[in-house]
């Protein structure tokens, strides 16, 4: 079998399509174009909370899933905070949403600040 470059072109879009989720390329596009001045993105990942951890490609999505936010993070928040990821919770506490609201409230660094959610 002759190793063709469009070959490696359709596995790589593959891969990418199964790493990042479509909500993902949403919040891309949002800090990539919209973020200016004290504008952030919001993006809500509970839901990976529930995945079923006997259903081993739910697992596999979520490990994707989460750490692809967690990449795009560190790499969007470099000079500024401009992408919050509300995703650890304890029982029925939301600590994520706990420490957003928080740093929402006067006084604090996100006072005033417009948000997008994520997903929508």
């Amino acid at each position: 079998m002759d190793y063709r470059p469009e070959d490696a072109v359709i596995r790589a879009s593959r891969i990418i399509r199964r790493a990042i989720p479509a909500h993902l390329l949403f919040v891309i596009m949002a800090v990539r174009i919209g973020c200016k001045g004290e504008e952030m993105v919001y993006l809500n990942l509970r839901h990976l909370n529930q995945v079923d951890y006997a259903d081993s490609a739910a697992v596999l999505a979520m490990w994707d899933e989460l750490h692809a936010a967690s990449t795009l993070q560190g790499i969007v928040n470099r000079k500024k905070p401009r992408l919050y990821v509300d995703y650890v919770t304890n029982g029925q506490r939301a600590i994520d949403a706990h420490w957003w609201n928080l740093y929402r409230q006067r006084g604090n660094g996100l006072q005033g600040a417009t948000h997008w959610r994520f997903p929508l």
